[in-house]
This record gives structure tokens, sequence and C-alpha cells, in this order.
């Protein structure tokens, strides 16, 4: 990789893979993994004021307000291992207002967009199989074996009319979000249709890195 600290940006819609292919980059390449998922878990395990607040939006199952995610996400970027390392940001910024949020607090490098179909997003997440215990299956890539004594389900918010909604957000919240980091020359379009290894290859190339 290349010297200059890398601070990159991963978008795509629901089931696209984005966030394996962040994991993976950033263990690959020693940068942070900023993901506002893990952030906010950590947060509520490390019991601190912000998380706190969380835990309560997470049990009503809803997103973290707009001033509250700014917060921690810019606590996670200014701290003095993830200066030092770069990172890859995945699930934020949602929308315009993050966006120009997360311009005021850091100069971000590379924007990767992992592209798929709505309807093969719709394949992938309605797949998903869960049991009461946290197992995690899929119908086509990974059925649960026959021996398995736990029943499965599919969670609510796997169901197909739950999925296109929230693809709905994502075209309406977060594709302008993305036009306007391409208005800046930082975008690059990811073919996520591939497998895992052929996406990541694709990422490494659009990264210019080995």
């Amino acid at each position: 990789m290349k010297k200059a600290v890398r601070k990159i940006v991963i978008f795509g819609p629901q089931g696209s893979g984005k966030g394996t292919q962040a994991e993976i980059i950033a263990k690959r390449y020693g940068l942070s993994y900023l993901s506002t998922g893990v952030m906010i878990r950590k947060e509520i395990t490390d019991k601190t004021p912000f998380g706190v607040k969380m835990e309560k939006y997470v049990h009503a199952g809803k997103l973290a307000p707009q001033g509250e995610l700014d917060k921690i996400v810019e606590k996670y970027i200014k701290s003095k291992k993830v200066i030092k390392s770069g990172f890859i940001l995945d699930g934020y910024p949602r929308n315009s207002k993050q966006k120009k949020f997360l311009d005021s607090i850091t100069d971000i490098t590379d924007v990767l967009v992992v592209n798929i179909t709505d309807d093969e997003a719709v394949e992938r997440i309605g797949g998903r199989l869960m049991t009461k215990s946290g197992k995690t299956f899929h119908k086509i890539y990974n059925p649960p074996p026959g021996d398995l004594k736990e029943e499965v389900f599919v969670r609510d918010d796997d169901k197909p009319k739950a999925i296109k909604e929230r693809l709905k957000i994502y075209h309406k919240e977060t594709e302008p979000a993305i036009t306007a980091f391409e208005k800046q020359g930082l975008v690059k379009h990811i073919d996520g249709m591939g497998s895992i290894q052929e996406v990541t290859e694709l990422v490494k190339k659009a990264l210019d890195i080995d």
C-alpha cells in the first residue's frame, strides 16, 4: 500500500458485502476498520454515557440520532491509533448532512461503492436464516445442516418487504451523499455481483494496492 495515510469510505446497499470487504482490506493493509455498528456496540459494552443512550435506541429498534452518531464517529476518527493507521469507514455517512459533517472533521482520500442490483439484495438478504441461539445460515450459500436440532427462521427485517423499504432509504438518502463525493472526484464503483474473492480483487485494483 502507498505510504500516504488512506481515509476510505465504503458504500453499498444491504447485502452488497461492503462490510466483509472493508474488514478484509483493513486487516490486510493495517487500516482501522470503523463500523458504526461496532462503534455503538463497543460504547454500550463499555457503558459510556453515549453507550447508555444508544442501548435504549437499540432495544427500541431505532437508529442513533444524527448529532449523537456524529460525535461518536468523530471520537474514533480522531483517536491517535486511527490517525496513525488510516481507516476504512463503513455505515457512515448515510445522508448528505452526515457527509458534510465528515468533511468538516477529516479529509477523505477514497470512496468505494460496492454495487449490486436490488433484486440481488433481496435474494441475498432474504435467504438469511437464523436460530434462536444466534446461529446464521443462508438458504442458498450456507444452508443449515440436516442434523440441526434448532428451528431456523427469517427475521422480520430480512423479509422482502422490509428489505425493499431499506433499499428505498439507501437510494433516497445515501446515494445523494455518494453523488457529492463523486463531484470531488473520489468515487470508485465496484461490481459487487461476483464472489467475495472477485470483489476483493476489484477493490484492491480501485485502491491501487497490491
